[in-house]
């Protein structure tokens, strides 16, 4: 699935206003970022925005995600991808690694936007 497709199942899937999280990731993505592959790192970060700026769901303090080697790879993604983990939308690889760059599938993506809206 493209990024594009992700976002586009996200903001039909919860059919509430998104105009806001909309305009951030229209401004955050470039058109041949939309076109990649969702990595686990790109997930982390469209699902969080789609938290703060549709749902207002507040951050929690982090847990799993302390024990992550990996966590801090991405500095500014960090907290999104602590987010997910702590809510179980996207499951790390192993106990200790998230795995930022690695492709997620279809099913994976369809399972955490099932998880964030119901």
């Amino acid at each position: 699935m493209t990024t594009a497709a992700f976002i586009d199942y996200l903001t039909e899937e919860y059919r509430g206003d998104t105009a806001a999280f909309w305009k951030h990731m229209m401004a955050d993505n470039s058109e041949e970022m939309l076109m990649q592959p969702v990595t686990k790192k790109k997930a982390a970060l469209i699902l969080h925005a789609m938290m703060r700026d549709s749902l207002d769901i507040k951050d929690v303090d982090w847990d799993k995600a302390r024990k992550l080697k990996d966590i801090y790879d991405c500095r500014i993604c960090a907290n999104a991808v602590a987010q997910v983990i702590e809510r179980g939308l996207i499951e790390p690889e192993k106990p200790d690694l998230f795995g930022m760059q690695i492709p997620m599938e279809d099913e994976e993506l369809l399972s955490a936007v099932k998880k964030l809206i119901i």
